[in-house]
C-alpha cells in the first residue's frame, strides 16, 4: 500500500513540475523558434501524460500500468533529472503492481493457457 500512495503522491507531483517547466520554457528567450516549440510541445505532452496517468492510479485502472511505464521512458530521455525521476517512478509501479491485479491477470492468463493445453492434449489422444 505504500508503493500505491507513493505512486499516486510521484505522479501528482510531477504533474506540477511539467507544467512549471512549461511555464519558464514559455518565458524563455530562444535563438531559434523550432527550440522552443519542441521543448514546449515535449512539456505539454508529460504534462497531460502525467494527468492521465494520476487519474488511472488514483482510480486503480489496468490500463495505467501501461501508461505509467510510457511515461517513465519520457522521463528516463530527459538527463539527468528525469533519468532519476523516471527510475523512481519505475520503482513505484513496479511495487504497486500487485494493487492494479497485473498478478492476478497473469496468474488467470497461465490458468487459461493450462485448460486449452489439456483440451489439445485430450484431442490428440482421441
Amino acid at each position: 500500500m505504500i508503493w500505491m500512495r507513493c505512486l499516486q503522491v510521484l505522479c501528482a507531483v510531477y504533474s506540477v513540475v511539467y507544467l512549471v517547466l512549461l511555464s519558464l520554457n514559455l518565458m524563455q528567450a530562444y535563438e531559434s523558434s523550432w527550440v522552443a516549440i519542441l521543448l514546449s510541445s515535449v512539456f505539454v505532452i508529460l504534462f497531460f501524460l502525467s494527468i492521465v496517468t494520476t487519474v488511472g492510479i488514483c482510480g486503480r485502472k489496468t490500463w495505467d500500468m501501461m501508461l505509467g511505464y510510457v511515461l517513465v521512458v519520457y522521463n528516463l530521455l530527459i538527463f539527468p533529472y528525469g533519468t532519476a525521476a523516471g527510475l523512481i517512478l519505475m520503482m513505484g509501479l513496479v511495487g504497486a503492481s500487485p494493487v492494479f491485479g497485473v498478478s492476478a491477470a497473469s496468474a488467470r492468463l497461465k490458468k487459461v493457457q493450462g485448460k486449452s493445453s489439456n483440451r489439445t492434449e485430450s484431442f490428440r489422444s482421441a
